[in-house]
């Protein structure tokens, strides 16, 4: 490419990037009777948040998650993190005698002394 293609194309970006500049996204809103609400399309590109197109939004997202097995990075170990159904197999499940089972509703002798136990400990009574 040559000094002038190369000015060539500058140009016309430049032209390009001007010829937008002021424009905004069409956006429809609720009650307008647009066809498109109720779809993903609606909320995503036209910016539509009424109830029909935010329900459309969290179904297909919920379906994207289910297809893709998505799973976010954690941001202290940079590791995946684990879904729902995996955490809940892993997860270490409360004891009774525990301030936790307390919390939870427990009143149980063993539960209710491990929360006194644990409030003391924190120096409250």
């Amino acid at each position: 490419m040559n000094l002038d293609e190369v000015e060539t194309l500058i140009n016309l970006v430049k032209r390009v990037r001007n010829s937008r500049k002021g424009q905004t996204r069409r956006r429809i809103v609720p009650g307008d009777g647009d066809h498109r609400h109720g779809t993903t399309n609606g909320y995503g590109n036209l910016g539509c948040r009424c109830e029909l197109c935010c329900e459309a939004n969290t179904k297909n997202h919920a379906e994207w998650v289910q297809r893709s097995g998505y799973r976010p990075l954690n941001p202290e170990t940079g590791e995946r993190r684990l879904t729902m159904k995996e955490y809940n197999k892993v997860r270490p499940r409360a004891q009774h005698g525990s301030e936790t089972m307390y919390k939870r509703g427990c009143r149980c002798d063993k539960c209710r002394f491990a929360a006194m136990a644990g409030r003391a400990s924190r120096g409250r009574s």
